[in-house]
């Protein structure tokens, strides 16, 4: 038995396609039908020949109005290699333009065939290839010739090839007739026809009985243009729908397509083929559109079913932030029922979350993510809101929805219940706590002890043991000042510390600080100069606060200081607002890439390595610093550059703003 015909079919019409494989089978040919959707893939095919992962077919098909890249230069690319010279291609196109043809043979093309071909047509191609007579199952001598059209062998051919219901809606009866006429010469006694005069009519034909097709005038005497479609398009949305008219209107056809209808013919510019070729389209579009419209039914229905079933609360609002959809979780949340979401602001359901925050997202769309919002829910209809220990405590994540013209629609929130995970956290936290309150009061005795035994007082002490003595000392010290700071993170993390607000003399705290880091100084032969306004203002604020801040600062600036080196200290009055007073630590030491600058006063935000020892902390100090300046309404600020130091920047308010101070 011969093998089958390597055929390429380079099609990006379904019907097109459908029509070759019905006259490769008509004509009985064996055959191995490929086909490339458009000229890129193409291309590619070209390209796997050339480098022989794929053998060179008997005969290509190509058409010429291609997707991305046009069958005249896929036709040139063939003829570039010579290794393809002896491959057959058949342009087969609906162009019957000159240039085309002229183009398409200057390339290369062994023949010109216009769309739709008939099945002696494809004998005719099938002569160019040389052992064609090898690859055909049955000898071409044995086969009958068929003159038959191409719509003859598609309507034959075609899986609607059974009596065809139609409906057919016009008032002119030579109309009728002729349409009669023409589909018994395309298929005699193929199809069921049905005349309605008017769309009246139509409408309660179409009650009482179905069709596979509907044709339709755009002028009846009680609907004129696209009223018919309009009112056809309510009776029935599943039969498929030519509109033929003698309106020769390019602008009316775009709008009837996008009305619903599936063609649009002009009454006189119509033939057999043509007819059923469009038939045969619309019947095929129209099952395209019903099966895209059940996938995005599906898909629509498995969305809802997934956010629904979601572990984690999603609700969406719209451009003026009120809730217009949410799932099951987002209602459990606030504690409401599906009947009370929609339409609510989302900022009253949320008035945790700050509104510039969300008049940001709706107006210029920038997203928002918030770390453990605690959510305050509707309590009655009182107004008020509970915002107790059982209020959910979430993770959120805000972003805006556009439409095509790029306007903000309104926005998606998302939450992530961490209720629990905050809980097991606040526990450990307790423990730590608690842990470093007791570790606290022995280090403190220990400090007293080694203080005594460093100043003689349990008698003199040499030299080397006294250095030994003293370096016991600074450790001890530094694992207080680790401790005071975990506590006093915890304290201001727990809630607003119950601070004791005063004027406070700055320059007496500056002095206390700077002898509190005196003997970790002395130790690194680091020299501390102060450098204070003798106008400077008093400051208004807790004197232990502002003493712990004040020592970290000096600590951190000690620590990453060099041997020997130098820290500075500066106090002064703000020159731009009178109302602060600005104190910068400077240091001379390691600094900090732009990398490390980003995770300055971050919670355990350990950053680079001290020249004093060999790790850099627990990263706790400048977090302390953080909430100390904001717990005072103050402002701290790094510049820094790697490898020459870096410069804290601290504002605080003075005593003449202290009514504005937030007092806890």
């Amino acid at each position: 038995m011969p093998r089958p015909l390597n055929i390429v079919l380079v099609e990006d019409n379904p019907d097109d396609v459908y029509l070759m494989q019905a006259l490769l089978k008509d004509a009985r040919i064996t055959s191995l039908l490929h086909v490339l959707k458009d000229g890129e893939q193409s291309i590619e095919f070209v390209n796997s020949i050339i480098s022989g992962r794929r053998s060179v077919p008997d005969l290509i098909f190509l058409d010429l109005n291609l997707p991305k890249i046009s069958g005249h230069e896929v036709l040139a690319e063939i003829r570039k290699h010579e290794s393809l010279n002896n491959m057959r291609v058949v342009v087969l196109t609906t162009s019957d333009e000159p240039e085309d043809r002229k183009l398409a043979l200057a390339n290369g093309a062994d023949c010109y065939c216009l769309k739709p071909p008939a099945l002696e047509n494809l004998w005719n191609v099938l002569d160019l290839v040389e052992t064609a007579c090898l690859n055909i199952a049955l000898s071409r001598s044995e086969q009958p010739k068929s003159t038959e059209s191409a719509a003859d062998v598609l309507v034959r051919s075609s899986p609607y090839a059974g009596a065809h219901s139609i409906l057919l809606i016009e008032d002119n009866q030579a109309d009728v007739i002729f349409m009669r006429q023409m589909l018994q010469k395309a298929n005699p006694g193929r199809y069921e026809i049905e005349v309605a005069e008017t769309l009246k009519d139509s409408l309660t034909i179409l009650q009482e009985k179905s069709f596979d097709l509907i044709f339709c005038d755009l002028g009846l005497p009680d609907a004129q243009g696209l009223q018919t479609l309009n009112g056809l398009n309510q009776a029935s949305v599943e039969i498929p729908i030519i509109v033929l008219t003698g309106f020769d209107n390019e602008k009316l056809a775009v709008m009837a397509v996008a009305k619903g209808a599936q063609d649009y013919l002009v009454k006189g510019n119509i033939n057999e083929t043509a007819l059923v070729r469009s038939m045969r389209y619309a019947v095929t579009r129209k099952q395209a559109e019903q099966m895209a419209r059940m996938a995005v039914t599906f898909e629509t229905a498995v969305l809802q079913e997934i956010l629904q079933n979601a572990p984690i609360s999603i609700a969406r609002f719209d451009s003026a932030l009120n809730i217009t959809a949410s799932n099951d979780v987002f209602l459990k949340q606030l504690k409401l029922e599906s009947s009370q979401i929609v339409g609510q602001s989302i900022r009253s359901l949320l008035p945790n979350i700050s509104s510039d925050l969300w008049d940001e997202s709706v107006k210029n769309g920038r997203p928002f993510e918030l770390e453990r919002c605690r959510l305050r829910m509707p309590a009655g209809e009182g107004g008020d809101v509970d915002d107790g220990e059982d209020c959910p405590i979430c993770d959120l994540v805000v972003w805006s929805i556009k439409g095509k013209d790029g306007d903000i629609r309104g926005g998606i929130i998302i939450g992530i219940d961490v209720s629990e995970r905050v809980r097991l956290e606040s526990q450990k936290e307790d423990f730590i706590a608690a842990l470093a309150h007791d570790i606290k009061n022995p280090l403190i005795g220990a400090g007293q002890v080694l203080q005594s035994l460093v100043d003689g007082s349990f008698g003199n002490i040499e030299g080397p043991q006294r250095d030994v003595l003293g370096l016991l000392k600074t450790s001890n010290d530094n694992v207080l000042l680790m401790l005071h700071n975990l506590l006093d993170v915890y304290r201001y993390e727990a809630a607003a510390p119950s601070s004791n607000f005063n004027s406070i003399d700055i320059a007496d705290s500056l002095s206390a600080a700077i002898a509190t880091v005196a003997p970790f100084a002395a130790d690194r032969s680091i020299s501390v100069k102060a450098k204070v306004s003798t106008e400077l203002r008093r400051v208004v604020g807790d004197s232990v606060a502002v003493h712990r801040l004040l020592t970290n600062l000096l600590h951190n600036a000690l620590k990453y200081s060099r041997d020997k080196g130098t820290v500075e200290i500066y106090a002064d009055n703000d020159n731009d607002e009178n109302d602060f007073v600005v104190l910068r630590v400077v240091d001379y030491g390691a600094g900090m890439s732009p990398e490390q600058e980003k995770l300055l006063f971050k919670r355990f935000g350990h950053l680079r390595r001290s020249h004093g020892t060999e790790g850099s902390g627990t990263g706790l100090g400048l977090y302390l610093c953080q909430q100390i300046v904001d717990a005072h309404n103050g402002t701290i600020s790094c510049s820094t550059r790697l490898n020459e130091g870096s410069t804290f920047e601290v504002r605080l308010p003075c005593a003449a703003r202290v009514s504005e101070l937030s007092l806890g």
